[in-house]
């Protein structure tokens, strides 16, 4: 039997980059959604379907800072579980993480793309807003 760290915390699959950014449960839940709300095709299952998708529906710009965050996103949740045992308890954490990077890092950008990110951004919280379960708290309500 090899060594446990060659397969994925979350699935069991046999682990590579490809695997844990595209094919991994949370990465398709993120693909998917990232496609549903730029109304694209299918979700991309490798890097460069990815970089082609979102450079052809976001222009060159914009698409590889949405690729690298998910991708980014992706890889710092992983790495959570992994080394520190810390495993979200819903998808809708990493979009959020995702989301987060996005906003922090939208300055290196020029105006005119930080304009259409912003859009995205706004587009992709409606999404997840209409994800999130209705029947729990909000967070800021139990502060």
């Amino acid at each position: 039997r090899p060594p446990p760290h060659k397969f994925c915390k979350l699935c069991l699959e046999i682990e590579s980059t490809n695997q844990v950014l595209f094919n991994c449960p949370l990465a398709k839940f993120v693909w998917v959604l990232i496609t549903e709300v730029i109304e694209g095709g299918l979700a991309p299952s490798t890097i460069w379907d990815g970089i082609k998708f979102l450079k052809e529906k976001l222009g060159r710009n914009v698409g590889l800072f949405v690729c690298a965050s998910c991708c980014w996103g992706l890889w710092l949740v992983r790495n959570d579980f992994v080394f520190e045992n810390k495993l979200i308890k819903s998808p809708l954490q990493a979009m959020f993480r995702i989301i987060s990077l996005m906003q922090r890092w939208m300055l290196l950008l020029k105006e005119k793309d930080r304009k259409a990110l912003s859009s995205l951004l706004d587009k992709m919280k409606r999404k997840l807003e209409d994800l999130r379960p209705k029947d729990v708290l909000p967070v800021d309500a139990l502060v």
